[in-house]
């Protein structure tokens, strides 16, 4: 929950006792997991979404990855639940998850499990970027490995 802070600065004259001016000051103190860093000079990813559907989703996903992982898990009462608080039906969530992960802004990690690219986005503390994004390209290369077997396999059957 954030908690809002006002003060008030009064500038006055000593000599004369004139108040100069009177600053009011409203800060807004949240906690460091309601943050996520996006990584502008990489963002041409992001910047071909033209669906609001992907965008709504993609904000509700920054919300949920995890600290330090940016890993989401994505099973059924979670993309029902997005749908309602976006105003889309499952399957237009489930949509949106899709070309999220097509266009390389989410990747399938495991079951219901998906990673945030971190080089786009990141939750979490700077030091642990780098070994995030090593685990985002090992699971990459795990992937086509993968799919380079299945096709060897399927040859040969």
């Amino acid at each position: 929950m954030a908690k809002i802070y006002e003060s008030v600065e009064t500038l006055a004259d000593f000599q004369t006792g004139e108040v100069k001016t009177i600053k009011t000051v409203v800060s807004k103190k949240v906690s460091r997991e309601k943050f996520i860093k996006v990584y502008l000079e990489d963002i041409s990813g992001v910047l071909g979404i033209t669906s609001q559907t992907e965008f709504k989703v993609l904000y509700k996903l920054w919300q949920l990855a995890g600290w330090g992982t940016n890993e989401v898990l994505i099973y059924k009462e979670v993309k029902e639940q997005i749908g309602l608080e976006v105003g889309k039906s499952y399957s237009g969530v489930s949509n949106a998850v899709a070309s999220l992960v097509k266009r390389g802004i989410l990747k399938n990690v495991g079951r219901m499990k998906y990673m945030l690219n971190p080089k786009l986005f990141f939750k979490g503390e700077e030091i642990e970027k780098s070994s995030i994004i090593e685990a985002y390209m090992r699971y990459e290369i795990q992937t086509e490995e993968d799919e380079q077997q299945e096709v060897q396999s399927y040859s040969k059957g």
